[in-house]
C-alpha cells in the first residue's frame, strides 16, 4: 500500500503523518500541492 500526503503552504504535519504510516509498514509520499505528477 502506498499513501500520497499532499503539502500545502501553511500545513505542517506531513512529516509526522507520514513516519506514523511507515512505522505501520505503509510506504509514503509528500507531494507538493503543484506538482503535477508523482510515483
Amino acid at each position: 500500500m502506498k499513501v500520497a500526503i499532499i503539502r500545502f503552504p501553511g500545513t505542517n504535519c506531513e512529516f509526522d503523518t507520514a513516519y506514523a504510516f511507515e512505522k505501520l509498514g505503509v510506504k509514503t509520499q509528500i507531494v507538493w500541492h503543484e506538482e503535477k505528477e508523482f510515483d
